[in-house]
């Protein structure tokens, strides 16, 4: 029961296009490590929600405390259902609850202002998240729920609160977030340290060169519905 499992994608387990942050420095684990849990983790990068149903929420047990952080796939890819997404969510939370004393769920950023967008895809963004973050709090009602909000979190203000994609959060980025999940539980996570330099032009080109484009035409192109 001493543990702190934790699913979602890859804004928890740490993983993303050419950038990782290790396990043991995501937002969960750092978490955990607050709350004197062992971590862990059924997230896997690129999940949706329908994944966390079908592949992460069979593995859960027993647990101290339990996080859900996903969301953001089904928004930036093709076939965006909100009922389905809906649902799936709603499910995913009161399966935790049943198992666990507490369940933290993360409410979604924007992430059009971090990453350059063209103004229809902008548009599409932000109307699914202001639908996922409807269900967001919808869970938040449920027994046992605490909600986080990954808008409110200063660091991620800021280009040094992200990896060099401007996509996943920084290990600067996932220790503020630990630390906000830290507060709504009523613990308290040291200060962040001192965010480092962002990642430069040169950086941020040969990670779009190698990385971003291919990404980038594979997920978005004739997908702005």
């Amino acid at each position: 029961m001493s543990r702190l499992q934790a699913l979602g994608d890859s804004f928890t387990c740490g993983e993303g296009v050419g950038v990782q942050v290790p396990l043991s420095l995501t937002w969960a684990a750092q978490l955990a490590e607050a709350l004197g849990l062992t971590h862990v983790s059924h997230a896997v990068a690129g999940a949706r929600v329908r994944d966390v149903v079908t592949g992460q929420l069979p593995s859960i047990e027993a647990a101290e405390v339990s996080t859900v952080l996903v969301g953001l796939n089904d928004i930036a890819r093709g076939g965006f259902d909100l009922a389905v997404v809906r649902a799936g969510l709603l499910a995913s939370v009161a399966r935790l609850a049943e198992v666990s004393g507490t369940v933290v769920v993360g409410r979604l950023h924007d992430p059009s202002r971090v990453l350059w967008m063209p103004p229809p895809l902008r548009q599409v963004v932000r109307r699914r998240l202001a639908q996922v973050n409807a269900v967001v709090d919808e869970a938040a009602g449920l027994p046992r729920v605490t909600v986080f909000d990954l808008a409110a979190v200063p660091e991620l203000q800021q280009p040094a609160g992200w990896a060099v994609d401007r996509v996943h959060p920084s290990a600067a980025g996932h220790r503020a977030l630990g630390r906000a999940a830290a507060t709504e539980l009523g613990h308290e996570l040291p200060a962040a340290f001192e965010l480092p330099v962002a990642p430069g032009l040169v950086r941020r080109a040969a990670w779009g060169a190698r990385h971003g484009a291919p990404y980038l035409a594979g997920q978005l192109i004739g997908r702005w519905t």
